[in-house]
């Protein structure tokens, strides 16, 4: 249960040169991982529940869940977006531009990571012998290839819109 600390720590330690209380956003950023995270798994598997149904007549071949990736993404985006923009809202004028930017980012790059752990999930399920079987082939390697460029294509995305974003700094009072 640790997982969210990492993140949340490798952008502290660029943080804290920018703002003073950086902590806040490592505390921020796992309170909101801890929401996000059971959020997005319960809306990611009540809509494949729903999407079962093509699976069970074999005239019709599963869809993609390209549709569940991105949303799920999107709703746990935004709920660690908000998070993040209160630890950032001290700071900038245009934190909630945070939550809208972010999100999108990391639901057009994330989204793929969960795509592709659910289309290996359907390998491992499928019935090989039938030739209305679920077809879809990711290796392993390819996975991990992809989740690589995946992630620091994001993060300097996310850094530059943090720039961005420092550029418009609160009045101290």
């Amino acid at each position: 249960m640790l997982i969210p600390f990492w993140p949340a720590i490798a952008q502290w330690v660029v943080l804290r040169r920018y703002i003073s209380d950086a902590w806040s956003w490592v505390v921020r950023t796992v309170l909101g991982a801890y929401v996000a995270i059971p959020t997005m798994a319960f809306f990611y598997s009540w809509y494949l529940r729903y999407q079962s149904i093509f699976v069970q007549n074999p005239t019709i071949r599963l869809p993609m869940t390209w549709t569940a990736s991105i949303l799920t993404t999107l709703i746990g985006c935004v709920v660690i977006s908000w998070f993040q923009s209160v630890a950032l809202s001290k700071h900038t004028t245009r934190a909630g531009w945070w939550i809208v930017l972010n999100s999108l980012v990391w639901t057009a790059f994330s989204s793929w990571i969960i795509e592709i752990g659910a289309h290996d999930f359907m390998n491992d399920l499928r019935n090989y012998n039938s030739p209305y079987a679920y077809d879809y082939n990711i290796t392993g390697e390819m996975a991990v290839k992809l989740i690589i460029l995946i992630i620091p294509i994001a993060s300097l995305i996310q850094g530059r819109i943090l720039v961005w974003l420092f550029n418009s700094p609160k009045e101290s009072r």
